[in-house]
């Protein structure tokens, strides 16, 4: 029964759309068209469906409307969180000096400040990427570079090399921060701007001010 209703409202919604509509009105008026003309029945009726079909191929509410594209799913949180653990691994690598430790924390603590906002980096953005490979990738391989390289004389070398890297990756990660910041700032002016284009002038327009001397009546 349900089936058949659908059906019904199909067919309903089919006669009354306006590629329906459009292609009646022409059939209608080629018919009367090819009829004054010729006078021959066949004639007309041959009109009147080629006028139909013009009329519904023609119209441009033939086609219904594409769908609306998903929405992007919020990256993961649990690969960040398994990328600062990684990062956390790689410090307590024995033979790591405490500088570089401390780098590495500072480039941790700057993941951390991201993560409040984590649900606003959708699962393809790019700044998502850049945290979870800085912290799961970058920073492990900084910290393994510096121990192949960290031997006799070269230990001076691989430490300060080791520290410049990792301030570009603590760098990378505040640039991402900023432009969460940021985003966040543009989001709150445009719901204060839309609060205030609806009730400043709007529910709270009470109309012109009356004279202290003004009365009814």
């Amino acid at each position: 029964m349900a089936t058949s209703d659908t059906h019904g409202r199909r067919r309903l919604e089919a006669l009354g759309s306006t590629a329906h509509l459009a292609g009646s009105g022409a059939g209608l008026l080629a018919l009367l068209g090819g009829f004054a003309a010729s006078g021959h029945p066949l004639v007309a009726v041959g009109t009147c469906a080629v006028g139909y079909l013009s009329g519904y191929l023609l119209c441009p509410g033939r086609r219904p409307a594409a769908p609306a594209p998903a929405a992007l799913a919020a990256a993961p949180a649990g690969a960040v969180h398994e990328a600062v653990a990684a990062g956390e691994r790689a410090l307590r690598s024995p033979g790591v000096p405490a500088d570089v430790v401390r780098a590495g924390r500072c480039v941790l603590d700057a993941v951390a400040e991201v993560l409040p906002r984590w649900d606003r980096l959708d699962v393809l953005s790019p700044d998502a990427r850049t945290v979870e490979t800085v912290a799961g990738e970058h920073l492990p391989g900084v910290v393994v570079a510096y121990l192949g390289a960290a031997s006799g004389s070269g230990a001076e070398r691989a430490r300060v090399e080791a520290l410049e890297q990792l301030a570009l990756l603590q760098r990378a990660v505040l640039d991402v921060r900023e432009r969460l910041q940021r985003r966040a700032e543009e989001d709150l002016a445009v719901h204060g701007a839309f609060l205030r284009d609806k009730f400043d002038r709007g529910a709270l327009d009470l109309g012109p001010a009356q004279r202290p001397g003004d009365r009814l009546g």
